[in-house]
């Protein structure tokens, strides 16, 4: 592309969004003067700089507003709705849609004149108090689509799944009432077919099955519900919430399948669960032998020929033996629990467990009258993990994980909820049961983040860390370098211990610790989060339990370390403050059976147990840990506190004591540091969680999306790279914190073919002008352009300095040869390709060391880039 090719573009992408842009964009193209990448890419950056532009196509649509205002409680389906409806406004970009409606709900103005909400009211997803005005006639209902009508129906079923999971009779009065309060009959009639929907769930009768469980209906309301969606599909995913009965209703879609000889994979500990759960659904199923546990891989030999439910921990799947036996059973229906299990099938090292599951369930594959998969995450780090459930839901499509990865379908986790989407099921426990109050609301705000301060002498222990710990390793008999399985880099382990444990570096061979840092070892008020977890508990102990979790760190927090008890570690310091009878611990170390049940029991019943330190690792999905003591002034209320978070996703967590038998309100929090690596694994984990949220948005995909699917690999392959707004966004958390020198260091190192300063450099070009350096560049050209030089305060560029000057920001928006500096000198050289005439007084330096003779020199210094590449502890 031509150098006045691309001012063209950025030209047109600064102006001002609306009917007149769009026509001379058009007009262009229709010139030939853009092509189709061109106007793809100008729609893009117009609809994410300026949503009210689609905020008045909306208002002046009487069919876009009244999709508005029936899906208002609902922005999943509203996306879908809207892209349905009206294609030629809304295909523009494939991500988009959502994004947009978050926005326009988000802002003030906006999201009152469309009547959004943000928090759904008690009964349900319900609606929001809009102000539109729609006229609503015949013509504009005939138009909706099929697809949408369904698609409403479908909503209406989801409100009332939260009266009918309740009480019925009063479920019966509210469907009444909005079918007699409907606008018109188009309205009645959606409201009408979702109450006979539920109507037809509370008469079906399941063979065999119990018809109550404590007095309530079994199974479930919703969970006949989720029978009902899936009698079709011979293969299921359920993703429903932790503790909406997940379990019920894989049993009985498998006994209304017709399956005779059921195999069930699950967790170790959860095969006990399994057989009790069946034999309550079943009573047939206490007779001996119907339910065959394998607890020894030898039993897998001797498995009772009646067996309808062969129950197999994953631990036996490692074994070649068992899977060999497993395949010789006549198996015609597979429970595959938590089949996130079934992550890491390819690659130098992939988990036997998980290729042993797989083996099994594609040999049977002919012979399946259903499978059903359940996990709330059904990925723990990133979509790629579901290749193996991928093979499993569509063999048609993936005959083994290796076919998953060439598709390249785990690039876009919508795109792969579309391809799968004929057989997902999900609920969330809110919805469908009434639980103690939790703050604050997980699907509201997952990781309830807060920043606590620096302990004792941990900010200068940070800060030498940085400055003087090498990347990686020159003493291989450091003690610390398999301490809680962290076997990375160095420099990378003893920056997290550093945030969570400082205490253990105190024994880190081969180095001189300042005297501050050497005088904070014997304190156990170091730790910052230590500190402000001593400080809340003893806020609240009068009348809370605590839960106290740790992600990756065992020895230091649950254990001694090294198992060393002189050395300072956290369960110790918490039994002698607070009293050995009042902390429980749980880790690895409290075996499964007897020993783990008897301190969970302990902990759920006891109000004398105050404080639960847990490692995340130790408490798989099957546990229940929530808290079931009654009417006690000593337990009001359980406080969660994430002292450390894990890789994995904090959502299955809270799901261990968020859940049915809790009797107290729930409070949980996440400790970081500023600007530390806890902040950075806190956004690993956000990210995550970000794309799980894209897998259960159900934005269906556009046709341009569906087309790029059947690409070959090689042209979709440049579209599967980071993104240059990604690039900025992770290159920048990296640095956050490092200090100058750091960030010089972080720059020079290699990636790929370049080096971060290379990418770093073009990828903030590119993505610039819709990121916050460029937001902030013109409200600064603004107030220099219509204040500071017409007033002649400003009259000459040689005053003015940009410090961070990038890619001569301020010099090419306000078109001046200003001063600048900038510690990249890729950046320098960016400015110089797009903009040389601007660049003469832009130069490589750092904002510490400006050349001397600038003393006095400027009044105006800008920062357009505006990082945070402060060193830590430096700052005042």
């Amino acid at each position: 592309m031509s150098k006045p090719h691309e001012s063209m573009l950025r030209l047109l992408a600064g102006m001002t969004d609306g009917e007149q842009k769009l026509k001379f964009i058009r007009r262009l193209y229709d010139d030939g003067q853009l092509d189709d990448h061109d106007l793809y890419q100008l729609l893009v950056r117009s609809i994410e700089r300026n949503p009210r532009y689609y905020f008045e196509q909306i208002t002046e649509n009487d069919l876009l507003k009244y999709m508005w205002d029936r899906f208002q409680g609902y922005p999943e389906a509203l996306a879908r709705a809207l892209v349905r409806v009206c294609p030629d406004l809304f295909y523009g970009n494939p991500d988009w849609v959502t994004r947009l409606i978050i926005k326009l709900q988000g802002d003030k103005k906006l999201g009152a004149e469309l009547g959004m909400i943000t928090i759904a009211p008690s009964r349900g997803a319900g609606k929001g108090g809009g102000g539109l005005v729609i006229k609503i006639d015949e013509s504009l209902l005939a138009s909706i689509p099929r697809e949408v009508q369904d698609l409403d129906v479908e909503c209406r079923v989801n409100e009332l799944l939260y009266w009918y999971s309740r009480d019925v009779e009063l479920a019966h009065e509210h469907a009444q009432e909005e079918i007699d309060s409907a606008a018109n009959d188009y309205e009645r009639s959606i409201w009408d077919t979702a109450r006979k929907k539920h109507q037809e769930y509370l008469v079906t009768e399941y063979d065999k099955a119990i018809k109550t469980i404590n007095g309530r209906m079994f199974p479930a309301q919703h969970v006949r519900w989720w029978l009902s969606k899936s009698q079709g599909a011979t293969r299921v995913l359920n993703i429903g919430d932790t503790g909406t009965y997940k379990t019920s209703f894989a049993a009985i879609a498998m006994r209304e399948a017709g399956a005779k000889k059921v195999l069930v994979f699950c967790a170790p500990n959860a095969r006990g669960n399994w057989a009790k759960e069946l034999q309550l659904y079943y009573p047939h199923l206490k007779q001996n032998g119907l339910v065959d546990v394998i607890y020894k891989r030898r039993h897998v030999n001797n498995i009772a020929a009646d067996a309808e439910f062969i129950i197999v921990g994953y631990s036996t799947l490692t074994d070649p033996r068992a899977v060999r036996a497993l395949k010789a059973q006549d198996i015609d229906g597979i429970i595959w629990d938590e089949s996130h299990y079934g992550k890491n099938v390819i690659g130098a090292n992939p988990a036997r467990r998980a290729l042993g599951a797989l083996e099994v369930i594609q040999h049977h594959n002919g012979n399946i009258k259903k499978l059903v998969a359940c996990s709330a995450t059904p990925w723990e780090n990133s979509p790629d993990e579901l290749a193996a459930l991928a093979c499993v839901l569509r063999p048609d499509s993936f005959k083994d994980p290796q076919e998953f990865m060439k598709s390249g379908a785990y690039a876009s986790p919508r795109f792969l909820r579309a391809l799968l989407d004929t057989c997902i099921l999900d609920v969330s426990l809110h919805q469908v049961r009434d639980l103690p109050a939790i703050t604050p609301k997980p699907w509201e705000d997952l990781f309830g983040a807060i920043s606590v301060p620096w302990g004792q002498g941990q900010a200068e222990l940070y800060q030498h860390i940085i400055d003087n710990v090498p990347e990686t390793d020159i003493c291989p008999e450091d003690p610390l370098k398999t301490v809680n399985g962290m076997d990375g880099k160095r420099k990378m382990r003893y920056l997290m211990y550093a945030t969570v444990i400082p205490h253990v570096l105190e024994h880190a061979p081969g180095y001189h610790w300042p005297p501050v840092v050497k005088q904070a070892f014997k304190t156990w008020k170091m730790s910052g989060r230590l500190l402000w977890t001593c400080e809340h508990i003893d806020e609240h102990i009068d009348d809370s339990k605590f839960v106290v979790a740790s992600g990756m760190n065992v020895q230091g927090v649950t254990q001694p370390l090294l198992d060393d008890e002189d050395i300072f570690w956290i369960g110790k310091h918490l039994k002698e403050k607070y009293g050995d009878e009042a902390v429980l611990l749980l880790d690895g170390s409290v075996t499964l059976g007897k020993k783990r049940d008897a301190v969970i029991r302990k902990w759920r019943t006891d109000p004398k147990i105050k404080i639960l330190l847990v490692s995340m690792r130790t408490c798989p999905d099957s546990i229940n840990l929530s808290v079931k003591i009654k009417d006690d002034p000593t337990v009001k209320a359980v406080r969660l506190i994430g002292f450390s978070l894990d890789w994995k996703p904090w959502k299955q967590f809270i799901g261990r004591f968020w859940r049915e038998g809790l009797s107290v309100p729930m409070f949980y929090q996440t400790l970081i540091i500023e600007g530390t690596t806890s902040e950075a694994l806190l956004e690993l984990n956000r990210r995550k969680w970000d794309s799980q949220l894209m897998f259960r948005c159900r934005v269906p995909p556009t046709d341009e999306e569906w087309l790029e699917q059947l690409k070959p690999n090689k042209d979709r392959f440049k579209d599967l790279v980071r993104t240059p707004r990604e690039w900025v966004r992770t290159i920048n958390v990296d640095m956050r914190g490092a200090g100058e020198a750091g960030a010089r260091a972080y720059l020079d190192r290699t990636s790929g073919l370049s080096t971060h300063g290379e990418v770093f450099a073009r990828s903030f070009l590119e993505a610039q002008d819709s990121s916050a350096s460029g937001h902030i560049a013109r409200h600064m050209r603004y107030v220099l352009e219509e204040g500071l030089i017409p007033g002649g305060i400003l009259s000459d560029p040689s005053t003015i300095l940009d410090a961070g000057c990038g890619p001569a920001t301020m010099a090419r928006f306000l078109s001046l040869p200003i001063y600048g500096v900038d510690l990249n000198p890729w950046m320098i050289e960016k400015a110089r390709e797009v903009a040389p005439e601007l660049t003469a007084n832009i130069c490589e330096g750092s904002v510490s060391a400006l050349d001397k003779w600038w003393t006095d020199k400027f009044r105006l210094t800008t920062c357009s880039m505006v990082l945070d590449w402060t060193e830590r502890g430096s700052r005042k």
